[in-house]
């Protein structure tokens, strides 16, 4: 269950960010590329390469570790407006496709997942609440339940001023749910120029972070476990044009890793 969790994790707030009203592209990097790289306590290293158009949105992503990885390559169409409305995932069994729908401006609908060798069978799917422009509820409902009523698992968020300061999960068993995942953090004054609504769909952030999670430079994130005792904190540094130069986590039963990012 454990391990389920810190999975889903990454995709917990897949298409929040698109709610906010800023243009949904990577500012300021004097880049077509950010790579990040993260290095474990063993020195294993995983490497994860964004590139971005030449007006700087993000088109694609790519995982590259020791270990085999579900999906190493994503893949983003855009409207006319440059909003995602389609997310491809390329893997080496088969390839997953999330359709995107908008209901007003920037602000998700709902989102429909469905793999590639059967588009008619729904995979998984999400649907979203908003509240003056900001997302408070995501519900997400996964296979093979993705038509139940009930949702296998949803987010709560909490914001402070116009930072989300708070998530938390609860998932579904045996007919209740119960809190099982939960998200603090903590901000600085400064504008993050690699801040877009698009990090959301890089999971956390670039490079693993949560720099999706506001036009603030997060300085520290924490997830909790819910039902278990254990926790990891995340630390970010930023270099003199508040771009993100380096993250360490670290918690109990974990060794201390690292992750550094580059810019091209």
């Amino acid at each position: 269950m454990k391990k389920n969790v810190l999975n889903l994790a990454a995709f917990l707030c897949l298409l929040i960010s698109c709610s906010k009203s800023v243009n949904n592209r990577v500012e300021n990097t004097g880049s077509s590329s950010v790579q990040f790289i993260s290095v474990n306590g063993s020195n294993d290293s995983t490497t994860y390469n964004y590139s971005f158009d030449e007006q700087g949105y993000l088109v694609k992503q790519q995982v590259l570790a020791n270990t085999p990885v579900l999906y190493p390559v994503w893949e983003y169409t855009r409207d006319e407006q440059k909003r995602i409305i389609k997310i491809t995932r390329f893997g080496s069994g088969d390839t997953l496709i999330l359709n995107v729908n908008y209901a007003n401006g920037n602000e998700v609908s709902y989102a429909v997942e469905y793999s590639s060798k059967d588009p008619s069978t729904i995979t998984d799917s999400m649907t979203y609440e908003y509240a003056d422009g900001k997302v408070q509820r995501l519900d997400v409902y996964l296979s093979p339940t993705a038509s139940s009523e009930q949702a296998t698992y949803y987010f709560t968020y909490e914001y402070a001023a116009s930072n989300l300061s708070k998530v938390h999960s609860f998932w579904l068993n045996d007919g209740t749910y119960s809190e099982s995942l939960g998200f603090d953090f903590e901000y600085d004054d400064k504008v993050n120029p690699l801040f877009s609504p698009d990090d959301i769909f890089m999971g956390m952030g670039i490079g693993g972070g949560a720099s999706y999670i506001s036009a603030n430079n997060v300085t520290r994130q924490t997830n909790h476990y819910g039902v278990y005792d254990d926790y990891v904190t995340y630390d970010f540094t930023y270099d003199s044009d508040n771009r993100p130069v380096s993250v360490t986590w670290s918690g109990p039963g974990i060794a201390t890793m690292y992750g550094y990012y580059f810019y091209q």
